[in-house]
């Protein structure tokens, strides 16, 4: 299979090219600038006009990622009247050396409190936290902070997996309208007739599994004849892989292809083959990014960061305690899909509306057990082990935490519960009926 997918690959370059140089042009210019702004010092007051933030960013405003963090950032700051120039943005942050410069640096301008928005920092976060006690770093996507002895790290995340899968859903709406105008090629059905949507994703971790387990299992709950092939680019905003990989899936007949990587290239090659005459659509991720998909986006699951942290720097003017692991969905208005498309399904803004009450009301369960099998199995017993280690090879853990069974029963519905013990996502399993094409080992932590 790797030959094959290897062969392919090779064969996409060319088309891929064009898509980087398309990207590079429409995107130049385009977007919220993030810059590092010399500021002199301030004390950590309920004073909003003297309260420092440093945020580090993995990219800047050009990927998708990135750009949903600065626009929420810019929100929060406007409606609590944090002057702009005192939140101080440090670009491309993507490992160890680059955090501890970083910090050193926003640490001389006087920031009390630093947002760290990459989550593969997560081992620079905890050897540099006791330097600067005199900083508070809240960390998007750690796993650490509550079992730890670090009091000056809070771990935040959003239940992404909410989202996806209401974007499953969006997209399992679409999947039944063609097959019902039979508007699907053959190359999209599987020798049991099972119709192939894709999914690209980053790295092989919770995160991903999560995420697209949740897309998967919101278009079956649609259209139960689905299979999805996963693509891992190892990576994020990694423009022309991401692009390759959407090109391969949809070589290989997806219908739809979602994803979780950050860079436009996704998108604007799915409208291209659209504009080829193929039957190809997708969803995007973090934000709208319709601009680059006009006709063949067909929703977007667009990221409300200025929800979190407006509750976060809410609590720290008020002089009120942070919370030292904390998730937010759609009960917290953390998230939203929406930008639907003239191509979306009939009744898909309604049936999504009716969804994301529902998540709010908290009645529904995404990994309900009787909705998915591993291994030919339901999951009857899923042990996670919510210690901290700094390196996957590791047999000792640096600290040490419970393991949990996470598979629990709530009104007649027995479920993995995501999220319950932990806000970062620990659903690590590949579920029958997502066929991985090529896995790679998982990038070490910084």
């Amino acid at each position: 299979m790797k030959k094959i997918v290897g062969a392919v690959i090779l064969a996409l370059v060319v088309i891929v090219c064009g898509v980087t140089l398309f990207l590079n042009l429409s995107h130049k210019n385009n977007g919220s600038q993030a810059s590092n702004t010399q500021e002199t010092s301030g004390s950590n007051t309920t004073d909003s006009s003297k309260l420092k933030v440093g945020v580090i960013l993995p990219g800047d405003e050009t990927d998708s990622y990135s750009h949903s963090q600065i626009v929420g950032m810019k929100k929060m700051a406007e409606e609590l009247n944090i002057p702009e120039k005192d939140i101080i943005w440090k670009i491309k942050v993507k490992n160890n050396d680059d955090y501890k410069s970083a910090v050193s640096d926003l640490s001389s301008k006087g920031c009390s409190y630093v947002v760290v928005t990459n989550d593969r920092l997560e081992n620079a976060v905890i050897d540099n936290a006791t330097e600067y006690e005199n900083m508070n770093f809240v960390f998007v996507g750690g796993t650490s902070a509550k079992i730890s002895k670090l009091k000056n790290v809070y771990d935040v995340a959003l239940r992404e997996y909410e989202a996806r899968y209401v974007s499953g859903v969006v997209a399992g709406l679409k999947i039944k309208e063609l097959a019902e105008a039979n508007a699907l090629q053959p190359e999209s059905l599987d020798n049991d007739n099972n119709v192939r949507i894709g999914y690209v994703g980053s790295f092989k971790d919770a995160k991903t599994i999560s995420g697209y387990t949740a897309f998967f299992l919101g278009a079956k709950s649609v259209y139960p004849q689905i299979t999805m092939e996963l693509q891992y680019v190892d990576g994020k905003n990694k423009i022309d892989a991401e692009a390759t990989s959407a090109q391969l899936l949809m070589s290989r007949g997806s219908v739809i292809v979602a994803y979780d990587t950050d860079s436009h290239s996704i998108p604007a090659m799915v409208q291209m083959q659209k504009d080829g005459g193929k039957p190809a659509f997708c969803i995007s991720s973090d934000e709208n990014l319709s601009e680059d998909a006009k006709t063949a986006q067909l929703a977007a699951v667009e990221d409300q960061w200025s929800v979190v942290y407006k509750d976060i720097f809410s609590k720290v003017l008020n002089g009120e305690k942070l919370d030292r692991d904390k998730s937010y969905g759609y009960a917290e208005g953390a998230l939203l899909v929406s930008d639907f498309s003239e191509e979306a399904a009939p009744n898909t803004k309604e049936t999504v509306d009716s969804l994301e009450q529902q998540f709010k009301e908290g009645t529904i369960k995404v990994f309900d057990t009787s909705k998915f099998t591993v291994g030919g199995k339901a999951l009857s017993k899923a042990t996670i082990d919510l210690s901290y280690y700094k390196s996957d090879d590791d047999e000792e853990a640096l600290f040490k935490g419970k393991s949990k069974n996470a598979i629990v029963s709530e009104n007649g519905i027995t479920y993995f519960a995501e999220s319950k013990f932990r806000a970062a996502p620990y659903f690590n399993y590949v579920v029958d009926g997502v066929v991985e094409l090529e896995v790679s080992e998982p990038n070490p932590k910084e």
